[in-house]
């Protein structure tokens, strides 16, 4: 068992959760914290060895840096005040201050790696007039559909991704859905999946109005 793990650990191995266990040999179960890892041949080297490869996978995604990003000076205050970079830092300690230089305006981001790649790609989406919502999501939560459940699922998805007019980035490991569209489109697309998700999972999702 590996307990306190941060929630961008937690996020690349549930996205990643089927190929660790085929290329170990193990059986992974990942929670909001913590992981645990059973041998399937019952072999304790079997799952120490299972554990140094994930830590060599969350290495890249762990480690703390600082980058710049830069954006238009009057896009600085809308993006740093968005919905999306608030909850990203309020999730992830992630910090995003202003930063101004010879060459213009930036965005400076300190924080895990996952995290800063992740506010990377919000940052570029909002410069570009697009829209760059997100919502979190309990991780495991999509695996826990029955096959029919799934179908419907992603039918309903499929269809209110079409009746907003924004694409929805969602996988079955995601902890997080992904909205790219225009800003209206995004923001309508984050409320319908909410709905969604509390019909499917209402013991495990509600709707928040942010």
């Amino acid at each position: 068992i590996v307990r306190n793990m941060d929630g961008t650990s937690i996020g690349m191995l549930s996205r990643e959760k089927e190929n660790i266990e085929q290329k170990c040999n193990i059986t992974l179960e990942v929670d909001s914290r913590s992981i645990r890892i059973w041998a399937k041949d019952d072999n304790r080297d079997t799952a120490i060895a299972a554990r140094d490869h994930i830590d060599e996978m969350l290495a890249d995604v762990t480690t703390v840096e600082t980058i710049l990003v830069r954006v238009p000076g009057q896009k600085v205050a809308e993006i740093l005040n968005s919905t999306s970079m608030r909850q990203l830092q309020d999730s992830s300690g992630m910090t995003a201050n202003v930063a101004k230089d010879d060459q213009g305006t930036a965005i400076r981001l300190t924080g895990l790696n996952g995290v800063i790649n992740e506010a990377k790609e919000l940052i570029e989406r909002m410069s570009g007039g697009g829209g760059a919502e997100f919502l979190p999501l309990q991780p495991g939560l999509l695996l826990r559909m029955t096959p029919q459940m799934e179908a419907d699922f992603w039918r309903d998805l499929q269809h209110m991704s079409h009746a907003t007019g924004a694409q929805v980035e969602l996988s079955k490991g995601s902890n997080r859905a992904n909205f790219v569209g225009n800003p209206q489109c995004t923001a309508h697309a984050k409320s319908e999946l909410q709905k969604i998700l509390n019909f499917y999972f209402p013991d495990s999702c509600i709707i928040v109005s942010v």
